[in-house]
């Protein structure tokens, strides 16, 4: 009935790994087509040319394939092999033996030691601590790094104490009931029996879950009741979707195309032949036809499919995978991503998506850890109505380290309150001891020394603890039964012991935790912490002046940025606390509806609360946040906010992190609202509309909280809703589950949006899993999100260079790559169609089949490789300086990438022309003046297309490192010349490629073969360089007026200001956080000591509108102006240089003093 406890994550095994492997590859429309032009080459007298052209490179490109699987799988198998053979201890008889993780079974009682993982999810029956406490550490599970506390059955129950001598054979008639598997990591329910005592409950105090660890805890006895792929962990291990990015859809689409339009020619020419036969009347040198009209028809257009088969280049898969591989590794390389204090680079977990980082349309963020830091600081308190944390003495020296973190010690005032004998005195000490007793944080280390380190459920339950120790109320110890706390102020001095009568959990629902606490005279309170929410309905009455004082404290806090709690408590009396101690103690062995049961009990006893104070924990900003979210802000991309704290605190982050400004239209949907959502919706709806025809939408923001998201999100109402958030700068989610917050994603991403989530917690991972691009943050929460994520960086300020700088550039060029791929191949494959109707449609190819195999291989791949790897059209600063660059990438959607491909297929089209009718347009290029035959035009066409195909590519570079020149002109040029000389005398030496005898030698050293080919090259290129000269004068685009700027800088235009040009770019780099390499470094220092003078300041803001007129760089500098350049005068003139989406301001004052804005 129960599963094995063995754990398999890999895929494959070694009889399923081929058929799979082979299964996943052919699911893709482009390897189906390379394995029927494969078949076909293999039909003899069907190809003109060899097998090999495209078997070798199908099967290299199938094996690319298999080996990455292969590898990953190997690892996996290899991990899996590493957990399964991990050994536990389990009792047999009376006596624990060895035993493998895969051999364990639900039942067993395994004894697990001190910083060991736990092999299945267990029932904690004993500890070798004294008190029955275990401390788990779950980071794994949910990335939480603060221990959890454990109570032992034997130690936790109060029913039958004297059973906790028992034997350990005595486990022998252990029976246990617990309720069927499930991915709840914080529930469960059970109840154990053991000889006929009855039933008593078990719940998640006493489960100790598979991949957890134990901590602090020399060893634990425990049985186990989940195995496999029945425990928690298993159950919520959430399958990765397969993420294909947008420009491989478009290339699927393109393949397709293609390969409609192939087909269409290919049955064009084998009816060109079948008409042309039927005007033939049997010429003696065809052979006789004995294959009908119809089967004759069908095996030419298989011929021709076969010949034309390169029109859908193989070469391009390989040359992507390579170049991906490549543009991952400077990711990872990158020393600007590198973050030194945590030690963490950044990371590429997966390489497809590359190319999709530069069409990002909406970043979803989690706040806490990704746009925070995720450490908090007990800054500030409101107590009994008085605001403490302001009073700081800066020159006052700190004792203790953690008084600089929470720095609401440092406040003189509240250390007179807390030594004055006064009511508001005595309010300020119940205040700390409360913090101090009501959480479940454990104390580590030795009381003695003061060297204690708190563990807790959370990082402000331990800021709380911590602030509290450092006013005096010091935790020392804390067992199921007991608390015991150091009290250091006034006459309080001592130590108070608490004895815990009972532990009312937080939960998201509930909102707050309670603790029921007996003090040595035997008084017994409640003490309370939690939202103000929920607090404040439960305060008893006569405390209007304090709860309003306390309420606008709370907004205070709350506009400040700052996550508060309220904090209040309640003496009981003995026989109220007796009536619901029994009626609770039901409830928690209660098999159904535990936890209502529970939950109704709690709600019952946390009434007429007197209420101390608020607390108020500070979680800063990271580094560079403002910086990053104004520059991705200009660059289009739209940020969204999905937290789960509460509206004020996230609006004031949205504040002070430039998400939100003052003065924005902000459309609110509290949670107070929620059945008013859809007609809201509607009606906000309406006035954004008006609103965006009349202002920019970049003064609206969206608002909402999670209930109302809730409804907001349900089918009838979410169009609405995302149309009105598209029409806003920026939406704030607060309050969100982590499945609200995946909705939320998937909405956007179904309705065409490229979104790309960023988190650093378990929470967090459903969404980085559901977006078209998870980036995780290596922060406080372990790795939890790294491994559900596609990239990986340590700080947020890293995402507008992962996006500005290598997600434009890997797009950029992989999308020439693709384009280029099909031009060059169009080039020359086209004359073999030209050709057909100088053949009688027979199927004849142009060129010989050693030059068809080497085309892509040798003489055209390798500047592809270099373009895709190293091209910068425009540099880095530049591109960080101006952000609107990413516009273009970011809006080459499907039309655009088939526009600019209708571009490059005529370019084609023209270029193949030339190549084909140049040399077979009667220009004599055989011996003694004698036409050539098809082996010299073919040769010459060839040369002419490796040459016209290279040169496009170089007019497209913008940066040309030696690599790029030498692959471009001494290998793809120089040595194909080369070649074709030596391989004239094959046939003399090796009796090889007859057809080529003296080919080469005979055209090199011809005058007249020179002519044609430079003529052609000539002829082919003037029109595109005329036309990109003339759109570049009358329509520039936004990157060809910047590199018009760069290229006037370093031509020496701008020589005379190159000093304070690089200064600029410098200082407002520093602004936003960005710091330089050494090399860029170096360079500012010797631009620096080469110039004296004056400088152009560069800016850059948005327009609402552009003019009809865009301004060049040769507009405001013409070729006579050069010489006698006034260049404050002249940039004055044309001090705005604009494009659809930006303008570039250049101004600066005739004093050697600051520029003027």
């Amino acid at each position: 009935r129960f599963c094995s406890n063995r754990i398999v994550t890999s895929k494959y095994t070694l009889t399923s790994f081929l058929p799979r492997v082979l299964y996943r590859q052919f699911s893709r429309a482009s390897n189906l087509y390379f394995l029927l032009i494969a078949v076909l080459e293999l039909i003899p007298g069907l190809s003109a040319s060899s097998w090999i052209t495209t078997i070798v490179p199908f099967l290299f490109l199938l094996c690319l394939h298999a080996t990455n699987e292969g590898i990953e799988d190997v690892k996996q198998h290899h991990s899996d092999n590493q957990i399964n053979s991990r050994t536990s201890e389990v009792l047999v008889g009376d006596v624990f033996v060895p035993a493998e993780w895969s051999d364990i079974i639900v039942g067993d009682v395994i004894r697990v030691r001190n910083n060991c993982e736990f092999p299945a999810d267990i029932v904690l029956l004993f500890s070798s601590d004294l008190q029955g406490i275990a401390h788990e550490e779950t980071a794994s599970l949910d990335g939480e790094t603060f221990l959890k506390l454990k109570n032992a059955f034997y130690r936790s129950r109060s029913s039958n104490p004297e059973d906790d001598d028992m034997s350990l054979l005595a486990l022998t008639a252990l029976k246990i009931k617990c309720e069927l598997p499930n991915n709840r990591l914080y529930e469960f329910d059970g109840a154990i029996s053991l000889q006929g005592q009855g039933l008593m409950a078990l719940d998640d105090s006493q489960l100790l879950l598979r991949g957890a660890t134990l901590r602090n805890t020399h060893w634990i006895i425990g049985a186990v009741v989940y195995t496999g792929e029945d425990t928690k962990c298993m159950l919520n291990t959430i399958p990765s979707r397969t993420k294909i990015s947008q420009l491989e859809y478009n290339l699927n689409f393109l393949v397709m195309i293609m390969f409609v339009i192939q087909v269409a020619i290919c049955i064009g020419l084998a009816v060109g032949e079948a008409m042309w036969l039927k005007k033939q009347s049997n010429p003696y040198y065809l052979k006789e036809r004995s294959q009908s009209n119809l089967g004759r028809v069908i095996g030419q257009i298989f011929r021709f499919i076969a010949l034309l088969n390169q029109l859908i280049p193989i070469s391009l898969y390989i040359t992507l995978e390579l170049v991906k591989v490549v543009q991952c590794y400077f990711i990872q390389k990158d020393i600007h991503m590198y973050h030194e204090q945590s030690d963490n680079p950044a990371q590429t977990r997966t390489m497809n998506l590359v190319e999709e980082l530069g069409q990002v349309d909406y970043v979803l963020s989690d706040k806490t850890g990704t746009l925070t830091q995720n450490v908090m600081a007990f800054v500030r308190c409101s107590i009994g109505g008085v605001i403490y944390g302001d009073s700081i003495d800066e020159d006052e020296p700190v004792t203790d380290p953690r008084q600089a973190i929470h720095t609401v010690a440092r406040d003189y005032n509240l250390q007179e309150a807390l030594h004055q004998e006064n009511h508001h005195g005595l309010q300020c000490r119940l205040f700390f001891l409360h913090l101090a007793i009501c959480h479940q944080a454990v104390p580590e280390g030795d009381s003695g020394s003061g060297g204690i380190i708190y563990q807790a459920a959370s990082p402000d339950e331990e800021a709380l603890v911590n602030g509290a120790a450092v006013c005096g109320y010091r935790l020392l110890d804390r067992t199921p039964n007991e608390i015991v706390v150091s009290c250091e102020v006034n006459s309080d001095t001592g130590f108070e012991k608490q004895t815990v009568l009972a532990v009312l959990e937080f939960t998201s629902d509930r909102k707050r935790m309670s603790i029921i606490c007996k003090d040595s005279s035997g008084r017994i309170k409640l003490f309370c912490k939690g939202a103000d929410t929920v607090v404040m309905k439960r305060l008893s009455k006569n405390q209007d002046a304090s709860i309003e004082t306390t309420v606008e404290h709370l907004e205070k806090f709350a506009c400040s940025g700052y996550r508060t709690l309220c904090i209040a408590q309640r003496e009981l009396d003995h026989s109220e606390y007796d009536h619901w101690a029994a009626r609770f103690l039901a409830a928690s062995v209660a098999l159904d509806e535990r936890e209502e049961k529970l939950a109704l009990l709690a709600d019952s006893i946390e009434r007429e609360l007197v209420l101390l104070g608020v607390t108020a924990v500070e979680d800063k900003l990271q580094d560079g946040v403002s910086e990053t979210v104004t520059l991705l802000a200009h660059s289009g991309i739209k940020i969204w906010v999905l937290t789960g704290d509460k509206l004020e605190t996230a609006v004031s982050i949205g504040l002070t992190s430039n998400l939100l400004v003052e003065s924005i239209h902000m459309f609110l949907l509290s949670e107070k609202c929620c059945k008013s959502i859809p007609q809201m919706l509607t009606n906000m709806l309406e006035e954004a509309q008006k609103n965006a025809q009349a202002v920019d939408s970049t003064y609206m923001a969206v608002v909402i909280e999670g209930d109302s998201l809730a409804v907001a999100l349900e089918e009838d109402n979410k169009l609405v809703f995302l149309e009105l958030c598209q029409l806003c700068r920026t939406v704030i989610c607060c309050r969100v589950s982590p499945i609200q917050k995946a909705k939320v994603v998937k909405i956007l991403r179904e309705h065409g949006a490229v979104t790309l989530a960023i988190g650093d917690g378990a929470n967090d991972m459903a969404m980085l899993q559901e977006a078209d691009i998870g980036v995780g943050i290596c922060g406080r929460q372990v790795m939890t999100a790294v491994y559900a994520s596609n990239y990986a960086i340590a700080q947020f300020r890293y995402l507008a260079r992962l996006l500005l700088v290598h997600g434009r550039w890997s797009y950029k060029r992989n999308r020439d790559s693709i384009m280029y791929a099909f031009y060059k191949n169009i080039v020359y494959v086209a004359g073999n169609c030209y050709i057909a109707f100088y053949s009688g449609y027979s199927g004849q190819p142009l060129y010989n089949i050693f030059l068809i195999s080497t085309y892509n291989l040798f003489w055209t791949s390798l500047p592809t490789i270099a373009y895709a790897i190293l091209n910068k059209d425009i540099c880095e600063t530049t591109i960080l300086n101006n952000p609107q660059l990413y516009h273009e990438t970011q809006k080459d959607r499907t039309w655009k990438f088939f526009r600019s491909f209708c571009l490059w297929f005529i370019a084609a089209l023209w270029h193949s022309l030339i190549v084909f009718f140049y040399p077979s347009s009667g220009i004599p290029l055989g011996r003694k003046g004698r036409r050539g035959g098809l082996a010299n035009i073919g040769t010459t066409s060839y040369s002419m297309a490796v040459f016209i195909v290279n040169i496009k590519l170089a007019t497209r570079m913008n940066f040309f490192p030696w690599v790029s020149h030498a692959v471009l002109w001494g290998v793809s040029i120089g040595l194909w010349l080369l070649f074709a000389f030596v391989l004239s005398f094959f046939w003399r030496r090796w009796q090889a490629f007859a057809e080529l005898s003296g080919i080469g030698s005979e055209l090199v050293g011809s005058v007249k073969f020179w002519f044609v080919l430079l003529l052609g090259c000539g002829t082919a290129l003037l029109p595109d360089m005329i036309m990109s000269v003339f759109r570049r004068h009358f329509f520039p685009r936004d990157h060809e007026i910047i590199q018009e700027m760069e290229h006037g800088w370093r031509s020496g235009v701008l020589k005379k200001a190159s000093r304070r040009v690089v200064e600029q770019v410098t200082r407002s780099l520093t602004v936003r956080a960005v710091s330089l390499p050494q090399a860029i470094m170096q360079q500012v220092e010797q631009a620096r000591q080469l110039s004296h003078n004056r400088t152009v300041k560069l800016e850059s803001s948005m327009e609402s509108e552009p003019p009809p007129r865009r301004i060049t760089w040769r507009d405001v500098l013409s070729e006579k102006e050069i010489e006698d350049i006034d260049i404050p005068e002249t940039l004055n003139r044309y001090g705005k240089r604009r494009s659809s989406g930006f303008q570039v301001v250049r101004k600066f004052s005739d004093d050697e003093g600051e520029d003027q804005d």
